[in-house]
C-alpha cells in the first residue's frame, strides 16, 4: 500500500475514533484496512472505552471476513470483541463471539492445537463466570481428555491446571488430583525455561494443597520436596541470570485460589468505578504513527513469538515517547506492556526498570490515589517478589493498599484484592501469623465489596483455610473450608 494512502487511512481511522459515526465508517469499510481498525480497537481498549472498542472490533471482524477470514486477523478480532462485550455486560453476545472463535479454530486447526486449547480455556472460564457450570465442566472435560503431543506443553499444562482447579472447587477431588498429575507430567520434561519452571511450581503448590485437604500427608510431603527442590534451582537461576520469574496461557507462580477466581469471574462491574483520570487519551498523531507496530507487537506476543514482539513493543515506545513526550500516561502503558512481556519470559530484571518508570509517570499524571497507580504498584510488587526482593515487594503491597483505600468507593474491591495478595505473600514466606491476620481483614473486605455469598468469599476462605492448616489449626481450617464448600454448593459448583 502506498505510504500516502496509509497515512490517509490512519488519519481517517483516528478521526473516526474521536468523532465516531457508524454510517460514515460503515460506508468506508472497503477503503479501510484491518490494521487500522485493529489498532483503533486496541487504542479504545487501552482507554477502557468499551463501547468504541466493540465498534472497532466489529469492523475488524468484518474486515477479516471480507478478506477471506485470515485466522491471524479473525481470531484476535473475535477475542477482542468478546472481551469488550463482556466488559459492557453483554454476556450472551460475548459468549456467541467466543464460541465462534472456538468453532473456527476447532475446524481449521483441530482440538489439539495450542490456539484451540487457549480458546477452550477462555470459553470454559466465561461459562463458569456466568454460572453455566455444566457447559464449563463439559469444556474442562474436553481439555482433560486431550493428549496432544504437538501443542505447547505450557498451554497443555495450563489447561489441565485450570481443569484441576475447577474439579477441586466442585468437590471432585480425585479427578482434580488426576488433572494436576497430567499438568505436572507435561512440564516435568519441558520445564527448561524459568517461566515454565515457575508454572510447574504453581501447579505443584496447588496439588500439594489438594492432597493436604484430603489428608494425604505422605503424598503431599513428596510433592513439597519436589516443590522445594525446584524453588531452590530457580532461586539459584535468578541469582545467576538476574531474573526470577502469564498471559492467557500461563498462570502466575504466586496464584492463589482468590487470584484464579478473579481471573475467571467477570469483573466488568468494577470498570465503571474507575476514576476518569484512568482513561489514557492518546493523541491522534501517536495512534496513527504506531498503529502498525502496535498491532504487530500484540499479535506476536499473543502467539508467543516473543523474539518478534519485543522489538515491535520497543518501536511503539519510541514513537509514543517522541510524539507524546516522556511523561505521558500512554507511554507508561507502553512501558508496562513490554515489562509484562519480559515477565512472561522470566526476564524480571529487565521488566523492573520499565515498571519503575511507568509508576513514576502515572504518579506524576494522576497522583497517588488513582487505580492505574495501584495496578502499576501491584505489577511492580510482583516483579520484586519474583526477584527475591521481598522487603520491597511487601512495601509496595502496603503502599498499594493505602492508595486503594484512599480511592473510596471505586477502591473497595481493589482493597480486598490487595489484602488477599498480601496475605498470600505472607503465606508463601511461611509467615503464618501475619498471613492469618491479613486474611481476617481480606475476608471482611471481600464480604463488604462482593457480598457474603460471593465466589470471591469462597476463594478467600479456601486460601485462608490452608494457612490455618499450615499453622496446625486443623479444626479452624475445616470450619473455614466448610464455609467455602457451602457457598460453592449454593452456587451450584
Amino acid at each position: 500500500m502506498p505510504f500516502q494512502k496509509l497515512v490517509f487511512l490512519s488519519l481517517f481511522a483516528v478521526s473516526s475514533y474521536f468523532l465516531f459515526d457508524r454510517t460514515l465508517v460503515s460506508a468506508a469499510v472497503s477503503d479501510s484496512s484491518w490494521d487500522n481498525y485493529h489498532a483503533m480497537a486496541q487504542a479504545a481498549t487501552r482507554q477502557r472505552d468499551w463501547n468504541k472498542a466493540q465498534q472497532f472490533w466489529r469492523l475488524s471482524v468484518q474486515e477479516a471476513d471480507d478478506t477471506g477470514a485470515d485466522l491471524t486477523k479473525l481470531i484476535p478480532s473475535l477475542m477482542g470483541l468478546g472481551d469488550a462485550l463482556t466488559q459492557l455486560g453483554r454476556v450472551n453476545d460475548a459468549l456467541a463471539v467466543y464460541q465462534r472463535a472456538y468453532n473456527v479454530l476447532l475446524r481449521e486447526k483441530g482440538p489439539a492445537s495450542s490456539e484451540t486449547i487457549n480458546a477452550m480455556i477462555d470459553l470454559a472460564s466465561c461459562y463458569e463466570s456466568q454460572g453455566l457450570n455444566r457447559k464449563a465442566e463439559d469444556m474442562y472435560n474436553r481439555i482433560f481428555a486431550l493428549e496432544s503431543q504437538s501443542a505447547d506443553p505450557a498451554v497443555m499444562a495450563h489447561g489441565y491446571h485450570r481443569a484441576a482447579s475447577y474439579y477441586a472447587r466442585s468437590g471432585k477431588l480425585e479427578k482434580g488430583a488426576s488433572a494436576y498429575r497430567k499438568a505436572i507430567s507435561k512440564l516435568d520434561k519441558n520445564a527448561a525455561s524459568v517461566a515454565q519452571s515457575a508454572q510447574l511450581q504453581s501447579i505443584l503448590k496447588s496439588y500439594s494443597d489438594l492432597l493436604k485437604e484430603q489428608n494425604k500427608t505422605g503424598e503431599a510431603q513428596e510433592i513439597d520436596k519436589k516443590l522445594n527442590n525446584l524453588a531452590s534451582i530457580q532461586s539459584q537461576s535468578s541469582v545467576d541470570a538476574g531474573s526470577g520469574r502469564i498471559g492467557s496461557s500461563v498462570q502466575e507462580s504466586e496464584s492463589s485460589t482468590f487470584s484464579s477466581t478473579a481471573a475467571q469471574v467477570n469483573e466488568s462491574t468494577f470498570g465503571s468505578q474507575e476514576n476518569e483520570s484512568n482513561k489514557i487519551i492518546s493523541s491522534a498523531e501517536s495512534v496513527s504513527a504506531n498503529s502498525m507496530f502496535a498491532t504487530l507487537s500484540e499479535v506476536s506476543a499473543g502467539q508467543k513469538r516473543y523474539d518478534e514482539a519485543e522489538p515491535l513493543y520497543r518501536k511503539v515506545i519510541e514513537i509514543d515517547e517522541q510524539s507524546l513526550g516522556p511523561d505521558h500516561p500512554g507511554l507508561a502503558s507502553d512501558l508496562t506492556n513490554l515489562a509484562l512481556l519480559y515477565n512472561l519470559q522470566g526476564k524480571n530484571s529487565e521488566a523492573l526498570p520499565l515498571l519503575e518508570r511507568a509508576l513514576s509517570i502515572y504518579l506524576k499524571a494522576y497522583g497517588d490515589s488513582n487505580l492505574a497507580v495501584v495496578d502499576c504498584k501491584l505489577n511492580l510488587a510482583t516483579t520484586y517478589d519474583r526477584l527475591g526482593q521481598s522487603q520491597k515487594a511487601e512495601e509496595l503491597y502496603k503502599q498499594a493498599l493505602e492508595s486503594s483505600q484512599s480511592a473510596g468507593g471505586p477502591g473497595k474491591f481493589v482493597t480486598a484484592k490487595i489484602l488477599n495478595r498480601l496475605a498470600f505473600f505472607y503465606y508463601k514466606q511461611s509467615r503464618y501469623s501475619e498471613s492469618e491476620a491479613t486474611y481476617i481483614k481480606a475476608l471482611a473486605a471481600t464480604e463488604q465489596s462482593m457480598g457474603a455469598s460471593s465466589r470471591y468469599v469462597a476463594a478467600c476462605c479456601q486460601d485462608y483455610a490452608r494457612v490455618l492448616q499450615a499453622a496446625g489449626k486443623t479444626a479452624e481450617a475445616n470450619a473455614i473450608r466448610n464455609r467455602a464448600k457451602q457457598i460453592l454448593s449454593i452456587a451450584g459448583m
